[in-house]
């Protein structure tokens, strides 16, 4: 039994297991890294932010939620920045 979460580690595994079903997962190499790194530069974004979008172009994703950067913003031509907290009037 996880005390923090209070859930049953069974419980747990199937979430995982789940979890990585569902979703596309990457995992932090070399090339997410040097991209994060000239996002960062280029963009004038924090690392962390620029190593997930990063992670995210890796993936091939088209839509970035965030509140951190500028709705709207086109990165790369791949992926739009949506920021999930404002109200879309389309």
């Amino acid at each position: 039994m996880n005390r923090k979460f209070n859930v049953d580690f069974g419980s747990l595994k199937f979430i995982i297991n789940n979890l990585f079903d569902l979703y596309k997962v990457c995992i932090i190499n070399q090339s997410a890294v040097l991209k994060a790194i000239d996002l960062s530069k280029r963009l004038n974004f924090s690392y962390w932010d620029s190593l997930m979008l990063a992670s995210a172009l890796e993936l091939g994703c088209n839509i970035f939620y965030t509140e951190d950067l500028q709705d709207g913003q086109n990165i790369d031509n791949q992926i739009i920045v949506v920021n999930p907290f404002i109200k879309n009037t389309g």
